[in-house]
């Protein structure tokens, strides 16, 4: 009787260490096909996300789950049917932070991946509770809208990027180290008004996307620091845009406009700017077709100076603005200007028949890699 029972005993042993291995070689066939299914999937395409866009089908699948939830203010993302790395989230986050701009209060280094077998979500994150986080993104909202209020159906794309640039400048002072992290945000930029080179480079992006304009960020240095820019598609071309170095805080500067790193080409932007493409994704800027071309204001010959200088005089006194834009490539000298620009107001005043303008005027530069210029003029 002993022994039959040992045998039943062994018997039950060998079918459930059966069953189990049969069970796991199931879920492993499962896992296997899922995984197959994944990989052979084809990725999908997102518009103005030029980071998600650069994904396989898989880590997307993360990436939606983890922008879903965000949006949503879930505190924890949908389950994905597969496993990932921790360099493999860290590099998926970069690129929803990259591409979502408006998701600026997820606090991305306190996000927590939950792995099992075969399985993968993730623990959500924000910068403040549901409410605070409801209000701020309200605040986020109208100040867009605000933004793009100053643009209309009317106006060429060239023209909606040079208003929206503006209100970024004028909205933002720059902050080069701060402990608040929301000054890496758009918010920071747009709502706070403070904000690093990440903080304009989003906001940017955003605004140029809500406008219907291509536009991306871009990870690099300048002048051996970290830096962030933007790129943006103008009427089919693509060309480097860099805010942050468009705006000056000087007091010097008070009431002029910069636009020495306004729509640059690769060669342009790679004298003081670099950056790396290692997945192969950033599109080529071969466009010279700069700012100061677009205004007409433009020049590699020194004859035409004096009529490039009245033209945006006539234009600068017609809108009561208190400067000129220039850029010139047949010399760095800007003492060559004076007897130019004297010539010049002199036809403006002779044509509006009165001294409007004094012969005086102060050259700030615009751009460290090219002798693009704003000139502050004085009216009498």
């Amino acid at each position: 009787m002993k022994k039959k029972i040992i045998r039943y005993s062994l018997y039950l042993l060998f079918f459930i260490i059966l069953v189990t291995a049969v069970s796991i070689c199931v879920i492993k066939i499962k896992h296997k096909l899922i995984d197959n299914e994944i990989a052979s999937a084809k990725p999908d395409t997102q518009v103005y996300s030029i980071y998600y866009n650069s994904l396989t089908y898989r880590e997307q699948l993360l990436y939606n789950a983890v922008t879903y939830a965000a949006s949503e203010h879930h505190e924890m993302s949908s389950v994905i049917d597969s496993e990932y790395s921790m360099e493999e989230f860290q590099d998926i986050l970069s690129c929803i932070r990259a591409d979502r701009p408006d998701l600026f209060y997820i606090d991305y280094d306190a996000l927590v991946l939950h792995k099992r077998t075969h399985q993968t979500k993730v623990e959500m994150k924000y910068i403040a509770d549901g409410k605070k986080m409801r209000e701020m993104c309200r605040e986020y909202e109208k100040v867009v809208e605000k933004a793009l209020e100053g643009i209309n159906d009317s106006m060429s794309d060239f023209e909606k990027e040079l208003v929206l640039c503006h209100y970024v400048t004028d909205k933002c002072t720059y902050s080069a180290v701060s402990a608040d992290e929301l000054e890496n945000t758009a918010y920071g930029a747009l709502v706070l008004g403070r904000a690093s080179c990440d903080g304009y480079a989003f906001a940017v992006k955003d605004l140029l996307n809500k406008a219907f304009i291509e536009s991306f960020v871009i990870y690099g240095k300048a002048k051996d620091n970290e830096h962030v820019w933007n790129m943006v598609n103008i009427d089919g071309e693509y060309y480097h845009l860099d805010v942050t170095w468009n705006d000056s805080d000087n007091k010097a500067d008070d009431g002029l406009r910069f636009h020495g790193y306004f729509n640059l080409s690769d060669e342009k932007i790679k004298l003081d700017h670099h950056f790396k493409d290692e997945k192969d994704i950033i599109p080529k800027a071969d466009s010279d077709n700069c700012y100061y071309k677009s205004i007409d204001c433009y020049t590699e010959d020194e004859e035409e100076l004096e009529e490039i200088l009245f033209n945006a005089l006539c234009k600068s006194v017609e809108e009561e603005r208190e400067y000129i834009e220039l850029e010139y490539i047949f010399s760095k000298e800007n003492t060559l200007l004076k007897p130019y620009f004297t010539n010049a107001a002199d036809r403006v005043n002779e044509l509006y028949g009165e001294d409007i303008l004094y012969n005086s005027f102060n050259v700030r530069p615009a751009a460290d890699n090219s002798n693009a210029i704003t000139i502050r003029i004085f009216y009498n």
